[in-house]
């Protein structure tokens, strides 16, 4: 935790004196998932995946409960 905070104090997303813990980074992450655009994100993941794997299960619901589980 203490690395990621030191990550996103360089890259402006914190503030050297903000409180960092679990709570904060969901929060972050939550906040981040509902800017996602999912549709582009199948698109430019289906570049990479070489069987007819279904991406229809790329949801920011998905995201969101996998966040809930940290």
């Amino acid at each position: 935790m203490e690395y990621l905070k030191n990550k996103l104090i360089e890259s402006n997303l914190l503030n050297k004196d903000d409180k960092f813990d679990m709570y904060v980074l969901k929060d972050m992450l939550k906040r981040r998932m509902n800017e996602v655009k999912f549709k582009q994100v199948k698109e430019d993941s289906a570049r990479f995946i070489f069987t007819n794997e279904d991406l229809s299960f790329y949801s920011k619901e998905l995201f969101l409960q996998m966040i809930d589980k940290l």
